[in-house]
């Protein structure tokens, strides 16, 4: 099976980026970081999970060289509501063409390509803590020429598409990799529950955007009493990971930012993942999820439905402004 193609290189807008080594700079290999891997490797030694991906979607029969986005998005992103989620994320940072955008915990990309997708000429830069998913996500950009090239008519369907560039990095040292500045906005979908520090994304988010840059959040965060059940689609167990309650997420990003904008999403999210869980529960339904969150994927979006219902978490949509 063909897995890639040639394609024109990447295109940044100047300046956005810093100088790189061979590759950016190393990785702090902390505990905390090093638990959020083996979460999300499944088990699988980190030099060859991106091969062994491929190659399941292969036996899957998906062929990248015909794979259209709505296919991907079965899979590359794993997140409540899916591709709906991420529309709602992208509406409440008012882009235009020529702007610079951040994805702060990228995954496999679908966020990233849906926005070059949704928003033309805009410029999207994701940053991922495991590797595998930076070199998945690149790979996956293929399916961008696919849905914007049609080589029976010669035509393209939309111009000035950018695919978007992905980087490997902790986004809490985002000043490590890009210059003061950098970007005209941000977004974080499901990923502040594995920042150890949100204190310190918060300052270094308000390092790379530009002065009034907004930063469209959608999270999961505490609720009220209770336990939290795991293992969860974001944390086996409870050690790694890093949940607040609303008012610590808040707090959090200050004095960088102000809150703009807050809803709670619990009950679109419940409604989603019931319709996640009636899906996966359907013969020959589609092996995406499982490839991604591992054999027990249906108990790790039963625990989080649960714990939505009963209380123990919230979903909340944030917007922020840099002061």
């Amino acid at each position: 099976m063909l897995l890639f193609r040639s394609r024109a290189p990447l295109r940044l807008p100047p300046h956005s980026i810093k100088t790189f080594f061979t590759t950016t700079p190393p990785l702090k290999n902390d505990v905390s970081s090093t638990s959020i891997l083996d979460h999300y490797s499944n088990g699988t030694l980190p030099n060859s999970y991106t091969s062994n991906f491929l190659t399941l979607l292969e036996s899957d029969g998906l062929d990248l060289t015909t794979l259209k986005t709505s296919s991907l998005q079965k899979f590359d992103q794993f997140h409540v509501g899916g591709y709906k989620s991420s529309s709602l994320v992208f509406s409440k940072l008012n882009l235009k063409p020529g702007h610079t955008v951040l994805d702060v915990g990228s995954g496999l990309g679908g966020p990233a390509r849906q926005m070059a997708l949704e928003v033309e000429g805009v410029n999207v830069v994701g940053v991922d803590l495991f590797k595998s998913y930076v070199e998945l996500s690149s790979v996956f950009n293929v399916v961008l020429s696919n849905e914007v090239h049609d080589e029976a008519t010669g035509r393209t369907t939309m111009k000035n598409v950018v695919p978007p560039k992905f980087l490997h990095g902790d986004c809490q040292e985002l000043g490590r990799y890009f210059s003061a500045g950098s970007f005209d906005g941000a977004y974080m979908i499901y990923v502040g529950m594995n920042i150890p520090s949100l204190n310190k994304l918060s300052e270094q988010l308000g390092l790379v955007l530009k002065e009034k840059g907004r930063v469209s959040v959608f999270d999961v965060v505490r609720g009220g009493e209770g336990e939290v059940t795991y293992p969860l689609p974001f944390a086996s167990r409870e050690e790694e990971c890093f949940m607040r309650d609303e008012d610590t997420y808040v707090e959090a990003w200050k004095p960088s930012f102000k809150l703009i904008e807050q809803t709670d999403e619990t009950p679109f999210a419940i409604h989603a993942l019931s319709n996640a869980i009636k899906a996966a529960r359907k013969e020959n339904s589609d092996p995406g999820l499982v490839r991604i969150m591992g054999e027990n994927f249906e108990v790790k979006i039963e625990n989080l439905k649960k714990g939505f219902e009963e209380g123990q978490m919230k979903c909340v949509s944030h917007v922020y402004e840099k002061v």
